[in-house]
């Protein structure tokens, strides 16, 4: 599992996705509506398809009412 720590200013809709180095969507870990304040997304680590995804580095995109951030996560095995 990965878990997110995410901080929003502002309530709104909110994704967080996350996809493979051939930047492939690999999962949607949440879309929807999210209150201001802090949450804990969390990824199961499996796929879309529901496979466990592989053991590596992915990277996330995180869209909310305050902006679009992104960055890299390792999934262990």
């Amino acid at each position: 599992h990965v878990n997110f720590n995410v901080e929003l200013n502002q309530s709104g809709k909110t994704s967080l996705e996350v996809f493979n180095a051939n930047g492939q969507l690999v999962a949607v870990v949440h879309e929807g509506y999210l209150n201001a304040g802090s949450h804990r997304l969390t990824w199961n680590g499996k796929s879309i398809s529901g496979e466990k995804a592989s053991a590596g580095f992915y990277f996330y995109k995180l869209n909310t009412a305050d902006g679009t951030t992104s960055g890299k996560v390792l999934m262990a095995d």
